[in-house]
């Protein structure tokens, strides 16, 4: 497997296991705030909706990688042929190529998603049974919803070439 494909999934495959570990901390807040009903269904929506995106993002991970095998051996020849019989169209080709996203462009905004939930994993940890309150619950639910917005930017800008 290409090294730039193989850094992609691990990207990917770090960004699920770091929301996993998220919305497990999330549930042990939800537990200890059992009087509060309302901020429990909040959680569950904002994790199932976090979650969604995360599956979707691997439905695009699963497509891009099956696009990238083939789009390698197909754009190959198509530059060839440009180069050979259309040497005119090779900067406008080169310059497409340049406006789709690579791997690594993906891979680094993946990164960002996982440092995010890191941080809010960071954050949960300090959040101690006696420090649960509508602030810190507050500030959990501002993080999560900021990850959704980063999450669905990843998704609007992964385009990959057919």
């Amino acid at each position: 497997m290409n090294v730039e494909i193989q850094k992609g999934c691990e990207a990917y495959n770090q960004l699920d296991i770091n929301t996993n570990q998220l919305i497990d901390k999330l549930i042990v807040i939800a537990k200890k705030m059992d009087n509060n009903k309302e901020a429990i269904d909040t959680i569950i929506t904002e994790t199932e909706m976090l979650v969604g995106m995360v599956d979707k993002i691997r439905e695009k991970e699963k497509k891009a990688l099956d696009l990238e095998t083939n789009n390698r051996q197909k754009a190959a020849q198509l530059l060839l042929i440009i180069k050979e019989k259309h040497p005119e169209y090779l900067d406008a080709f080169s310059s497409y190529t340049e406006r789709t996203l690579t791997f690594g462009q993906i891979e680094k905004m993946i990164e960002q998603l996982g440092c995010t939930v890191k941080t809010i994993n960071a954050q949960i940890e300090q959040i101690t049974e006696t420090q649960v309150s509508k602030k810190n619950l507050d500030k959990v639910m501002d993080q999560l919803k900021e990850q959704r917005r980063q999450i669905s930017r990843l998704m609007m800008m992964s385009t990959f070439k057919n």
